[in-house]
């Protein structure tokens, strides 16, 4: 047996055409990682290297992906 590990982002946008949310298209951080204690936290610790390197941000309510990172600043106007 194995378990699959995958990161979801938090905020994921409904109905946006622009900048969409990388979750909607199950396209994020994942993989797949053996049956032991010692493989699974190994794993949680690459999942998470993996999304921080990808661009992914974890914020106070979870993890967020750099297309919604990206909607949000400029739906605030920062770029």
């Amino acid at each position: 047996m194995s378990f699959w590990m995958e990161l979801r982002c938090d905020r994921r946008g409904a109905g946006r055409t622009s900048n969409r949310c990388l979750s909607d298209d199950n396209y994020g951080p994942m993989e797949m990682y053996g049956n032991t204690k010692s493989a699974v936290s190994a794993g949680v610790a690459e999942l998470l290297e993996s999304a921080a390197w990808a661009g992914w941000q974890k914020r106070k309510d979870g993890w967020v992906c750099p297309a919604c990172i990206c909607h949000e600043e400029q739906s605030n106007g920062s770029l």
